[in-house]
């Protein structure tokens, strides 16, 4: 069985059970789901223990917009209730892309009304400015650094 998750923002350890109830003509029981690493599995049933990791904003220094698969798209990790403003500026401080609700969909074309506008960025570095909101009261974090595009 495979659970797929949100947790909404929550790290940290998590104790799971699960219960089945089986159904036979001579009438129904139920069963606790047990950890096998815990204690001998017959007597105790134990829950299992697993640990939501904290998730942090993670900016990458780097991406390869070149369709192989990998890194294709510039993807900024976050924690849920996280909106990202992100801008990307060349090396002669012109905004080249921007996004005021970032959704990780930068594949290193420009979307500026400039002669890059939906054309591939050359390979090089860029200068960045992220603005990270927490929907939940509206604290703001701000980051600034650089990454280099390469093809």
């Amino acid at each position: 069985v495979t659970i797929k998750m949100t947790p909404n923002g929550f790290s940290g350890v998590l104790n799971n059970q699960a219960t089945m109830t089986a159904r036979s003509p001579f009438g129904s029981f139920n069963i606790l789901s047990n950890d096998p690493t815990v204690g001998n599995g017959i007597g105790v049933r134990n829950p299992t223990k697993f640990v939501i990791p904290f998730v942090d904003i993670f900016i990458p220094g780097g991406f390869s917009p070149n369709h192989d698969g990998v890194n294709d798209l510039f993807v900024i990790t976050r924690p849920v209730g996280t909106t990202i403003s992100f801008q990307l500026f060349n090396r002669w401080g012109n905004l080249v892309y921007t996004a005021p609700d970032y959704k990780n969909t930068f594949d290193g074309k420009g979307n500026q009304a400039n002669r890059l506008l939906g054309d591939d960025l050359p390979d090089g570095t860029y200068y960045y400015i992220v603005l990270a909101t927490n929907t939940a009261n509206n604290s703001v974090r701000k980051f600034a650094g650089f990454i280099t595009l390469k093809r």
